[in-house]
């Protein structure tokens, strides 16, 4: 089993730079209507609604993605991924959709669709023996778990192709997905993808990690 950690390219801490190069959709959060992290932590029932304002520059030199580049660093897909995810019937996933203006060239709006990620894993999914994380202090009685390195554990993942961890309860985990989900996505040149490999809880992969620890 191989699991990854899929996220959006370009990924930089500077998107107001990226800007230039990448066409960055702006969602403007006074539009939703609803707390923009409870489509980080897999909720149900948001009050979604068609009047969220999501807007971006046109670049010439790159369209946009088929996982759409957004100032949220929300999942974000075109129709074309979202089929394929729907031919693949993957299951603990909904879309919602949000229209995307284009505010300085006409007849390049787009319909994306944000993925809400219902299959939330419990912590219990994570190796802590084997991951890298430590613990900060909310208050002077209240720690919260943040993990920098994942080490999972493929007993609890099971038959889940994309999920989160709820590692805390305030915190979730990036989107994961299996190796079945990102063959696909290449087989398919579904854009705008980068990987990140995520040690999984088996003998090669723990033996590969405590080497890297001593190198």
């Amino acid at each position: 089993m191989k699991i990854y950690n899929i996220y959006p390219e370009p990924h930089s801490d500077n998107q107001e730079n990226l800007n230039t190069v990448y066409p960055l959709v702006y969602i403007n959060e006074q539009s939703l209507g609803f707390n923009r992290y409870d489509i980080d932590k897999g909720k149900q029932n948001i009050k979604w609604h068609d009047n969220i304002i999501a807007t971006y520059k046109y670049v010439e030199a790159h369209g946009i993605d088929d996982f759409v580049f957004n100032i949220l660093m929300w999942f974000i897909i075109t129709e074309k991924f979202m089929k394929l995810l729907i031919d693949m019937e993957i299951k603990g996933i909904e879309f919602k959709p949000i229209n995307v203006k284009c505010i300085d060239k006409d007849n390049m709006d787009i319909t994306a669709y944000v993925v809400n990620v219902l299959n939330v894993l419990d912590v219990e999914a994570i190796d802590l023996e084997n991951s890298k994380y430590f613990y900060y202090d909310l208050s002077d009685e209240e720690k919260v778990l943040s993990v920098q390195q994942y080490c999972l554990k493929p007993s609890v993942i099971q038959e889940s192709d994309i999920f989160r961890i709820q590692v805390s309860e305030y915190y979730t985990s990036p989107v994961f997905i299996t190796e079945r989900v990102k063959k696909a996505i290449e087989i398919n040149n579904i854009t705008g993808c980068c990987f990140k490999e995520i040690i999984i809880n088996d003998k090669n992969d723990i033996k590969n990690l405590h080497k890297n620890k001593t190198d």
